[in-house]
């Protein structure tokens, strides 16, 4: 199958306190995508927004870095991500993202039931 843009859902959230945003566009949408893919999309986290440290269970997350920069930290190791980098964290492990850029970081993000 084939989706244009104008087909894809895109998606506002405010995951944080200090006012930025994150805009998923879904890729596909949620009835076509396979029943264990809970998300599978292109993410924009605009600068100075924060994706809090979080738990995965049950479920595993992976990001393929497109642009940007920012703060990853891994199951409580922080490291700096760059363009071409991808994280995968499995369930029962933690993640977080802080964009300490004056640009957006985007970034494909997918998450698969275990």
């Amino acid at each position: 199958m084939i989706y244009m843009p104008e087909e894809m859902q895109v998606e506002t959230r405010q995951p944080d306190s200090f006012g930025g945003k994150l805009f998923l566009c879904h890729m596909m949408p949620k009835e076509e995508r396979p029943a264990n893919q809970r998300l599978y999309a292109v993410a924009t986290l605009e600068p100075n927004t924060t994706l809090h440290y979080h738990m995965h269970s049950g479920e595993s997350e992976s990001y393929y870095f497109l642009s940007g920069k920012g703060i990853y930290n891994d199951n409580g190791k922080e490291i700096e991500i760059k363009p071409g980098m991808y994280t995968y964290t499995p369930s029962g492990t933690g993640h977080g993202l802080v964009n300490t850029g004056t640009e957006p970081i985007v970034f494909i993000a997918s998450i698969v039931k275990d």
